[in-house]
């Protein structure tokens, strides 16, 4: 048994070496960093092969990485100061984890020898660079804006001052240069209803159809306003045109049909040929059920009344005057109740008839309830689809 178990534990240390050193063969060495340590943290006898593998690993990586660092050449290159701030993050968090195991002496006495980067002055040095790239490249897009008048500019501007933000909070004239991207990217929208319908509108729908609630659109490039605000530039008129306006007739339909079930009534005794009760074997009288057929007249009551509001979203430049789309919108609002009574056997009723009983249907709504009701219905339709216009 002892014999086997060494020859396991041989077998398990030759796998581990081999699997650490294809990983360094392979160029895996963040891989072989991890399971070197892994196998090496808690242990009181670490082995010479685990931590020659991980002095190896980390001497390389380290050394790709600098490499690496000293090709993207921020200086000349200040697109590159990012990446290089990236790099040396990685090397940071790749020291900490090793860090712990400091000095790490094997138990055969090999004591593995680490070169530690200094990251802060590269990453310190690396985050301002990125941090004066970003806001130069963010004050060009901001010029092309202002130059040509596309927002798109400006929010990608806003982008790249945001990302000085992430690096240096108090970056001089940072929050000046936010603030202008973010007004030179944002769409100030007027919107507005007209009623092109030529029908009849009560005074309380015409009040609830203007009563558009703006501050529910939320978007961070686009404001809305329902009327002009001195000093702000408009960008965009969106129009809500109504077009129909309609009412149905109020429509009462009364229908009568007979519900009919078989029931239990009572039951009666068996008897033999002779007229005799029947009994078991106990001396119980045998008896069976009776049934009957039971009726329900049934009257229904059904009522309906419906509204139909229709409209286009149109989105005009207010600059050029130029419609930039038009999109239909239409919707319907429904009253509907209904009542239903009866003469005969309860018993018969079905289920359904069951839950509709009642003497009367509710009343039908005035037409400005149910405009109202459509009316709510086209402003929400219409709410949406202004969220999401491509202005």
């Amino acid at each position: 048994m002892k014999k086997l178990l060494y020859t396991l534990t041989a077998i398990i240390m030759i796998t581990s070496c081999r699997t650490l050193d294809k990983m360094v063969e392979r160029g895996d060495y963040d891989s072989a960093i991890i399971y070197a340590t892994e196998k090496l943290a808690g242990k009181k006898n670490k082995k010479t092969k685990h931590v020659q593998g991980l002095e190896e690993a980390f001497a390389k990586i380290n050394a790709r990485d600098l490499d690496e660092i000293t090709f993207l050449d921020g200086e000349s290159n200040p697109e590159n100061w990012e990446s290089i701030e990236l790099i040396s993050n990685k090397i940071e968090r790749r020291q900490r984890h090793i860090l712990p195991l400091v000095p790490l002496i094997s138990k055969e006495g090999y004591e593995a020898h680490f070169d530690f980067v200094d990251t802060y002055a590269i990453t310190t040095k690396a985050r301002k660079g990125a941090a004066d790239y970003f806001y130069e490249h963010g004050l060009m897009l901001l010029a092309q804006a202002e130059k040509t008048g596309d927002k798109k500019y400006a929010r990608e501007a806003y982008i790249d001052f945001q990302r000085v933000m992430n690096r240096m909070h108090d970056y001089e004239n940072i929050h000046t240069a936010l603030n202008k991207a973010k007004e030179a990217g944002t769409v100030h929208i007027l919107v507005d209803i007209v009623n092109n319908s030529r029908s009849y509108v009560p005074a309380e729908v015409n009040m609830h159809l203007e009563g558009l609630n703006v501050n529910n659109l939320r978007d961070s490039w686009k404001e809305y306003y329902l009327e002009e605000v001195p000093g702000i530039i408009y960008d965009n008129l969106a129009v809500l045109e109504l077009l129909e306006i309609s009412v149905s007739p109020e429509r009462e339909s009364i229908n009568h049909h007979t519900d009919e079930k078989r029931v239990k009534d009572g039951f009666r005794y068996l008897r033999d040929k002779k007229g005799n009760i029947r009994k078991d074997s106990t001396g119980k009288k045998l008896k069976e059920e009776k049934f009957k057929i039971v009726y329900a007249d049934v009257t229904e009551i059904y009522r309906e009344k419906a509204a139909y509001v229709s409209g286009n979203m149109k989105i005009y430049n207010i600059e050029t005057e130029a419609m930039i789309s038009s999109e239909p919108l239409s919707v319907e609002a429904f009253f509907k109740d209904y009542a239903s009574t009866f003469r005969g056997d309860r018993r018969a009723l079905s289920s359904t008839d069951r839950k509709r009983l009642k003497t009367n249907p509710r009343p039908f709504p005035h037409d400005f309830e149910i405009m109202t009701d459509a009316t709510e219905k086209l402003k929400d339709r219409f709410m949406k689809a202004l969220m999401y216009a491509n202005i």
